[in-house]
């Protein structure tokens, strides 16, 4: 027996400052959002973040230190916690079009 829809849904594409506004709504969907990589060493964690410092952090288990500084898309799924924050479990990460193509 064949079962439909067993892919993972397209990405909602969404800018950060929209996901941090509406967080509970977007609980539990997969997104796609473009911000610039930051990083902290201690301990070692990534967000991304807009212009505007809307941030949401990356749950990913690449190395991610060579990439820090640049504007990236992520995809994955977009989980919201009052204790734990926002965050993306990431399933993919691309460089993002130039600043005035795309959305941030």
């Amino acid at each position: 027996m064949l079962l439909a829809g067993c892919a993972e849904p397209e990405p909602v594409a969404i800018e950060l400052g929209t996901l941090v506004l509406f967080e509970t709504r977007f609980d539990g969907q997969v997104i796609e959002a473009t911000g610039t990589l930051r990083t902290h060493d201690a301990p070692r964690h990534y967000w991304i973040e807009d212009a505007e410092l809307n941030r949401v952090a990356l749950v990913v288990d690449d190395d991610l230190a060579p990439r820090v500084g640049e504007r990236l898309t992520v995809a994955g799924t977009f989980r919201f916690d009052r204790t734990a924050g926002r965050r993306i479990e990431v399933s993919g990460l691309s460089p993002a079009p130039s600043a005035g193509a795309g959305m941030e």
